[in-house]
Parts: structure tokens; C-alpha cells; sequence
């Protein structure tokens, strides 16, 4: 992406109560785009293999900042020179994210010619940069048997002994032990919205009558009902925080946290309003603005798909404007299709039905083939990373909400396409669990079979898949799932999303 393409609506003023976290606004980097990247794929390790160098994975997404933004000659052509260097956007390419799980972005990883990571640094001042890339070239040149023999014991031990079982109980009380009564969220520092694991402890109170769970949910979704972390002005919510009170928000909104949100605050309408006759009417509003902003700002009519990601940026002139990713991402549109048809129901939105509708039939076309491999995204015709295990999950889930709404026989077969697609390539039968995601297509690489069980912005794909098998009614193979989950350290919040469906198996 270059700083030539800002898109064409500007973003409101900063003013009043948000007028201190002007510093927060990311400045998009152009820099980046002058150094020479080459393209992911077996070409990058096989130069790294011909002109003896590592490999430089830059991970870097539009709306961050650059780790390179220092304009510096110098720093390009160590980059240039001195390795086989790959620019990555995340977002399109969450496989590699799960693969070498840097904890973040802007990320650089220093890989191996067979795909293990050397060394890595993640969000690093731009003035170390040059100084980072000095050492890996003469560690690489002067200490390689060194390196190597560290990558050799990394990996040896990567495989921990699994001994630890995801509980309900667990999860809860790893969210009670990091939730803030002051300000609410979890954690300090930054914050992030967490839906994922609100909607569990809303979960896990329903099941438990526990008033701590409901109250915790309460006090942590009390900042995203108004300014600063509620955008009054343009609709939506931000994704997260810089500090603990909520005050300076990161002006970048996810449509995966609008989803999430969404679902929890149409899950706090019902609760309270079954509870208290009509104490779900605050919720029931913020859910329908941030349904207005949904299909204001985050749907595309023409193609008919929602979009991911809405950032500002500083461009040219040095004018904020707002930038929203073009790409269609698969995970985002299946969340957004299940959140809409809740919505349309709860609410009587009509055009929530018929833009889950839309988008159900672009998941159908064009982001899935006809044996069901679902692809992560499509830009500009080109699909990117197939058949990751989330994908195959929320589309397959999708598509049966999509049927169970219209009876259309399209959306159960995809459905089925989908699920099946992933039991015949994604399925380990050592470990009872799907694998993230597929073996490399690249030879050579050390690119072992993962199976992952922490949640991201997104639930884990082995509760997602849980939860479809609930959906589906075949209990017995969701509970396989679920039985035979082990972790290799204690369960935490990140695990939210397969305790909620431990809970939706208990209820049957």
C-alpha cells in the first residue's frame, strides 16, 4: 500500500475528550515500500540458499508503523544485500503468523534456509533497526555453528509435554485474576476490547448464577457505550487502549471486535431483558449503532462483502483521512454473517438479513472452491493462504446459519463442503484435534503440523469446530474434540473461546 491511495472520507476531528490521544494516531509509513522485497514462497529461500544469506521476514501491516521509517540509504541496502528479504502483510497471511507466532507487529525474523527462526525482534525503535541487522549478519557469517546449534535446541524443545486440561472453572478464574475493578478490561497497560472472553464469563454466569462473572462483563463493556473508546462522531467502537482508564484509544477499528461486540451486546439485551423485563434496552441501542456503523461503513455494496480493518492515516499533506482495507477476508465474513443474522432477528433489521445474505454468497463464489478449501482473502483477484482451520470453521458455520435462516440448499452443501474439506486434509488422528492450518506447499522447509488452541481476535479453530459439530447436533464428535485438548502450559484467558464451548457441550 502506498501513500498515494487515502481513502476518499476523512476522519472526524479530534477534539474534546479524545483530544489528548492525538499522539496515538498511526502515521502510515511510506519508507518501507522503497526497500526491494521479494515475494513469500520457495524463490526467497532458494536465493538465501544460492548467495548464502538468511532470510528477513518483515511483518508489517498498512496503518502501523514502519520499522523502517528513517529514510536511511544505508539501512536499505543491508536489507538488499545482506539477506534474502520478504515483506509480509499479517493480516493476508495469518498461516505465517501462527507459524512463527512473533507476539506481534511490526515484527523482523531472521530465518533459516529451512524455514527456522534464527532470531526476532518485534516492534523495535526504527533507530535500532540497522544495529539489529549488523548483528544477525555477523552472527550469520561469524558464529553460524553457534546459531545453528541454538535453533537445533529451540526446537528440540518446542514440543512440551501437554499435561494441563482447559476447564470452564480455569479460564474464569485466570479472567478474575487479571480483571481491573477499577477501570475495568483486563490487564494493565494497553488494553484490547476482548469480546471473546466477556461473552464466555456472560456464558459462564448463565450457567453458574455467578454475580461476579455478570458484574465483571458489565464494568468491562461500560467503555465501549461512549467517548473515547465509543467513536460518537463516525460510528463504531476502537479496538484498544494505550492506558488502563480507556482514555487514549488506538484509533484502529477491527470488524472482528464490531462483531464481537455486537453479538455480546444482543446477548446482554436477552439476558436482562428475561431477567429484569426491560433492563436490556442500553444494550439493545448499542447494538443498533454499532449495526449502523456495520453497514455504513464496513460493508461494501457493490461487491457485496463486509471489509476488515478501518484505520487512519497521514498522508502527502499530512491530512488524516481514513483508509479501510479493500481486501475480503473469509474470517471476518463469517463472523459478520452469523453477528447479522442474530442481528436482523433480535432487532428486525431487514438489511442486516440481506447483507448476511450477500455475504454468504461471496463465500460461496469467490473465497471457496468446489472440493470446500475456503481461501483466507481475495485482493485485486488474487486469493491468498488456503485452507487455514478458522476459515474452514467460520464458513462452514456461516453457511449453516445462512441455511437454518432461508432453507436455500446452496449454503448447507457449502457448509458441508467446508467441514469436510477440513476432516480429510486438516484432522490429526495422533493428537484427536484439526491442525491450524495446511502443510507448506514449500520444499524444504522444517514446517511442522501444529495444532493451536489459543484464541486470537478470533476463537480457536478446534472450538470453533466443536461448536459447528454442537450446531450440527453430533455431540459425540464435538466432545471428542473437546476431550482430548491438552496444553503444555496452565489455561488463561486466551483460552475463552474453547471454555465457552466446554460450557455449550455441558448444556446438552
Amino acid at each position: 500500500m502506498n501513500c498515494g491511495q487515502p481513502a476518499p472520507e476523512p476522519l472526524p476531528s479530534v477534539d474534546g475528550a479524545a483530544a489528548a490521544v492525538a499522539a496515538a494516531v498511526p502515521v502510515f509509513s511510506c519508507d518501507d515500500a522503497l526497500i526491494q522485497w521479494r515475494q513469500w514462497g520457495q524463490g526467497v529461500f532458494e536465493d538465501a540458499a544460492r548467495r548464502q544469506v538468511p532470510v528477513l521476514l518483515y511483518l508489517a501491516a498498512p496503518g502501523s508503523d514502519g520499522l523502517f521509517a528513517a529514510g536511511e540509504p544505508a539501512v536499505r541496502s543491508l536489507v538488499e544485500e545482506r539477506f534474502a528479504a520478504v515483506q509480509v502483510n499479517p493480516y493476508r497471511r495469518p498461516d505465517l503468523v501462527a507459524r512463527y507466532d512473533p507476539g506481534g507487529w511490526p515484527a523482523l525474523l531472521v530465518l533459516q534456509t529451512d524455514g527456522r527462526v534464527a532470531a526476532q525482534a518485534v516492534d523495535i525503535p526504527p533507530r535500532n533497526v540497522r544495529m539489529f541487522l549488523l548483528r544477525m549478519v555477523a552472527h550469520h557469517r561469524d558464529r553460524r555453528e553457534v546459531v545453528m546449534s541454538k535453533v537445533e535446541k529451540a526446537a528440540g524443545t518446542a514440543h512440551l509435554l501437554a499435561g494441563y486440561e482447559i476447564g470452564a472453572g480455569d479460564v474464569y478464574a485466570a479472567a478474575e485474576a487479571a480483571f481491573d475493578s477499577v477501570y475495568g478490561g483486563f490487564g494493565q497497560g494497553v488494553k484490547f476490547a476482548e469480546p471473546l472472553v466477556l461473552r464466555f464469563l456472560l456464558q459462564y454466569y448463565r450457567e453458574s448464577g455467578d454475580p461476579r462473572a455478570r458484574s465483571m462483563v458489565r464494568r468491562s463493556i461500560q467503555p465501549f457505550l461512549s467517548a473515547p473508546m465509543q467513536d460518537e462522531a463516525a460510528g463504531g467502537v476502537w479496538s484498544y487502549t494505550h492506558t488502563p482508564d480507556w482514555r487514549t484509544p488506538r484509533f484502529v477499528k477491527s470488524a472482528a471486535v464490531q462483531a464481537g461486540l455486537l453479538q455480546l451486546f444482543l446477548e446482554l439485551q436477552l439476558l436482562l431483558d428475561t431477567d429484569g423485563g426491560k433492563g436490556g434496552a442500553e444494550y439493545a441501542r448499542a447494538a443498533r449503532r454499532l449495526l449502523e456503523f456495520v453497514n455504513r461503513e464496513l460493508f461494501d455494496e457493490d461487491r457485496g462483502v463486509f471489509l476488515a480493518r478501518r484505520v487512519p492515516i497521514r498522508c502527502g499533506s499530512g491530512e488524516l483521512t481514513g483508509w479501510t482495507d479493500p481486501a475480503a477476508y473469509a474470517d471476518v465474513n463469517g463472523l459478520l454473517v452469523v453477528a447479522m443474522i442474530r442481528a436482523a432477528a433480535q432487532l428486525g433489521d431487514e438489511e442486516a438479513a440481506r447483507r448476511a445474505t450477500a455475504a454468504a454468497d461471496f463465500l460461496l463464489d469467490e473465497l471457496m472452491t468446489a472440493d470446500g478449501e475456503v481461501y483466507h482473502c481475495l485482493h485485486e483477484g488474487r486469493r491468498y493462504a488456503p485452507g487455514i482451520l478458522v476459515n474452514q470453521m467460520l464458513v462452514a458455520t456461516a453457511l449453516r446459519a445462512q441455511y437454518q435462516l432461508d432453507d436455500d440448499e446452496r449454503y448447507l452443501a457449502g457448509s458441508e463442503q467446508a467441514l469436510a474439506w477440513a476432516e480429510s486434509r486438516l484432522y490429526d488422528r495422533d493428537s484427536g484435534l484439526f491442525a491450524a492450518a495446511p502443510p507448506t506447499a514449500i520444499d524444504g522447509l522444517v514446517w511442522p503440523l501444529q495444532v493451536r488452541h489459543r484464541d486470537t481476535s478470533l476463537p480457536s479453530g478446534n472450538a470453533l469446530a466443536a461448536d459447528l459439530y454442537l450446531m450440527k447436533g453430533n455431540r459425540q464428535r464435538a466432545g471428542q474434540l473437546l476431550e482430548r485438548l491438552r496444553l503444555p502450559t496452565p489455561p488463561g484467558r486466551r483460552h475463552a473461546s474453547y471454555a465457552s464451548s466446554l460450557l455449550r457441550y455441558g448444556e446438552g
